[in-house]
């Protein structure tokens, strides 16, 4: 397995799905952040919050201090009950894609183009105020997604159902990557997840399994 920087694998993301877990996006990334921080600071981000997530009471009550208040009390309670109803043992769902290699003859593998720890991925937001307009999400376990393996007759024929009529052949798989999300860095907006299962595809529509790797 052979490891992707930071700037290399980011941009590999394709698109994300929650059917089966969170919604890999600012949102939930956020709720995360605020739910993993003990001190969060609700006051600090309340107006923040009624401009994301209420911007209609915010466009009519910022200019009235008074009532700005009531709202900002109001927006900050309906901020509390959404942060600690935020699951975060539930998995995060990641669809995205990784690149493998030639065939190694010795050990029957075809090397696959994994994560280091340094590599991440992001989601941001446009004019998210106080909280970060980026979100980073690394992983603390990722030499738990392996290498394909096949036999040599068995890779040979792989290699062929992905070969072009002009003999190029795609060493792309699509995989899907579930996690859960276990603490923040000392800056907030970086967080740290643990890999839990991660699903390699033969096909573009995911219908086919390939490979799975689970945590222990």
């Amino acid at each position: 397995m052979k490891n992707l920087g930071i700037a290399v694998f980011a941009s590999l993301v394709v698109f994300s799905q929650g059917v089966f877990g969170h919604e890999f996006n600012w949102t939930n990334l956020m709720l995360a952040s605020a739910k993993l921080q003990p001190a969060f600071d609700y006051e600090a981000n309340v107006d923040s919050y009624m401009y994301i997530y209420r911007n209609d009471v915010w466009d009519r009550y910022r200019n009235d201090e008074f009532e700005l208040q009531d709202k900002r009390d109001e927006t900050q309670e309906i901020m509390k009950s959404r942060i600690d109803s935020f699951d975060i043992g539930e998995a995060f769902v990641i669809n995205t894609s990784f690149d493998f290699g030639e065939y190694d003859f010795s050990n029957g593998i075809f090397p696959v183009e994994s994560i280091g720890e340094s590599a991440y991925f992001s989601e941001s937001r446009y004019n998210s105020k106080s909280f970060p307009s980026t979100y980073r999400v690394f992983f603390d376990n990722p030499e738990m997604i392996g290498d394909l393996k096949m036999n040599k007759e068995l890779a040979k024929s792989f290699l062929n159902s992905r070969k072009s009529s002009y003999g190029s052949v795609d060493r792309s798989i699509n995989a899907k990557m579930e996690f859960v999300i276990i603490e923040t860095k000392t800056n907030p907006r970086d967080l740290v997840a643990q890999l839990t299962k991660v699903t390699f595809y033969k096909d573009r529509n995911r219908t086919g399994v390939l490979e799975t790797f689970e945590s222990n």
